[in-house]
């Protein structure tokens, strides 16, 4: 007869076994979380590249938006309306579509719409000049999109923990004024 405490071949190579699958399994599972948590890392990266890119593009949009309200302000101060300068600044050159799939959706929709609001602006103040004979009403919605674009592009920092641009934001507080 035998003891308790003694196995067989048979139960030995059970508990081998199992402790072999047992391992086997938390090895896979860890393995699986750490290939996860590298690609989430490596998804969070892109985000905030693609973010701080378009940013800067927001904020210069913005800035080259104050830089022609200051002129045509000039203009208007001398008795002259600023006739050559009645174009808005080139959209912003935002990163390429497919790497927007990181990036946050709401924010990647508020950009995509500031871009046809920027379009609609250019449509009203041409309207305003051409139709109405109102050449000021440029200035207005240079103003506004300058200002909508700065906004957005603090909303993006904000979201993703980016340095905020305080020189640049105190230079151009002008294009904040109503």
């Amino acid at each position: 007869m035998t003891s308790p405490d003694v196995w067989s071949w048979s139960e030995y190579i059970a508990f081998i076994g199992g402790t072999g699958l047992v391992s086997g399994l938390g090895s896979a599972l860890l393995i699986a979380l750490f290939d996860f948590l590298k690609a989430q890392s490596i998804k969070s990266e892109e985000a905030k590249f693609i973010a701080l890119h378009t940013a800067v593009a927001l904020e210069r949009f913005a800035i080259e938006c104050w830089h022609r309200k200051q002129v045509s302000d000039a203009y208007h101060h001398r008795g002259n309306v600023a006739s050559g300068w009645r174009d808005f600044p080139n959209e912003p050159s935002l990163p390429n579509e497919r790497d927007w799939r990181s990036f946050d959706g709401d924010l990647s929709a508020k950009v995509a719409t500031f871009l046809n609001e920027i379009r609609i602006s250019e449509y009203r103040a041409e309207f305003a000049k051409n139709l109405e004979d109102n050449p000021f009403h440029w200035d207005d919605e240079v103003r506004i999109r300058g200002t909508e674009a700065w906004q957005l592009a603090e909303e993006i920092r904000v979201r993703y923990q980016l340095r905020r641009v305080g020189e640049q934001r105190k230079a151009i507080s002008d294009l904040f004024k109503a």
